[in-house]
């Protein structure tokens, strides 16, 4: 089962966001370029909240005009300040056709009981640029670093995002503590408890408020 192992903290302002890049543990540890890349995701329930419900989360993410469709289930904490999540991927321009090609891969074959019995419906859209590199640490340790700087829009509202995500592609979650200490003790991030979704989730809830 794919699994995304992730921890995300909240930048104060976009300073900080580009004093992180310069730090000398982030960047004496940087294999390859950096990248910058242009993302939009659309995320889907059905009118119910079907999905929500389970706390899974469908949607498909435009990364430099490629679409790629993910349904991911809950997140479970597992060291304190990481996240793992269940993740599945297909790259498809068509929500509807994703789905079967989804299960295939191994997600939850409710997803499409769900789907027979109520359409997908938009909640929520994202527009982000991300800026990313790839850390090789001590020990083996590899880790997918980025920068999000966007705004969440939901029906009529919106909401700015700039937080730092790091994904660990290799090695123990442990091995992770030094570069979270940097980040909340240097930087002053803060630890951000909700995805992006959960926080339109939440928009979308104070404006029927």
């Amino acid at each position: 089962m794919p699994t995304e192992l992730e921890m995300k903290l909240a930048i104060p302002n976009t300073q900080t966001a580009e004093r992180i890049f310069e730090d000398p543990m982030v960047s004496e540890n940087i294999s390859g370029d950096i990248k910058t890349t242009p993302m939009s995701s659309v995320y889907y329930d059905t009118p119910g909240n079907a999905l929500s419900t389970l706390r899974w989360s469908l949607r498909i993410r435009y990364e430099n005009g490629n679409p790629i469709v993910s349904l991911k289930t809950p997140s479970v904490d597992v060291t304190g300040y990481m996240f793992s999540r269940n993740e599945w991927q297909v790259c498809c321009a068509d929500i509807d056709k994703a789905l079967p090609m989804l299960v295939d891969r191994g997600a939850p074959g409710q997803i499409l009981e769900i789907i027979g019995q109520a359409p997908l419906v938009e909640r929520c859209h994202i527009e982000f640029v991300r800026k990313s590199a790839i850390l090789r640490m001590h020990d083996g340790v590899v880790v997918d670093m980025a920068i999000d700087n966007g705004t969440i829009n939901a029906d009529d509202k919106s909401q700015p995002i700039l937080q730092l995500e790091l994904e660990l592609l290799f090695g123990s979650p442990e091995a992770l503590a030094p570069l979270s200490t940097l980040f909340t003790q240097k930087y002053k991030l803060e630890r951000e408890v909700l995805s992006k979704y959960e926080k339109a989730l939440r928009l979308i809830r104070s404006r029927n408020q």
